[in-house]
């Protein structure tokens, strides 16, 4: 048999307690749509508001951080613009040497 004499289920789980889980299981189905009725908001507009909540958490809890690598970039790129700098003006004084030395050749 399938239910003993003691109603439950293969002899381990009982068949009332069963239809309990159930039944909560299924009003907790039906209750989420009910309750997005209810607030007005539908599941993109909720998940969209958490978003941008979570965004805006990460990004107060994590902004000096992003301060710190910015400055970080930016010093990184002065300092590659210095030693493109550097390389024009060394260039320019090997041309004016170079262009130096042709003229004393002839």
């Amino acid at each position: 048999m399938i239910i003993d004499s003691k109603g439950r289920v293969f002899g381990k789980v009982n068949v009332i307690d069963c239809a309990v889980i159930v039944f909560i299981v299924l009003c907790l189905v039906t209750m989420v749509p009910a309750c997005f009725k209810i607030t007005g908001e539908d599941r993109k507009a909720i998940e969209a508001r958490i978003s941008k909540d979570l965004y805006e958490k990460v990004s107060k809890e994590h902004s000096d951080e992003l301060k710190e690598a910015r400055e970080k970039v930016e010093l990184k790129d002065k300092m590659a613009d210095d030693m493109v700098k550097a390389q024009e003006v060394w260039y320019e004084g090997f041309r004016a040497g170079y262009a130096e030395g042709y003229k004393c050749r002839k």
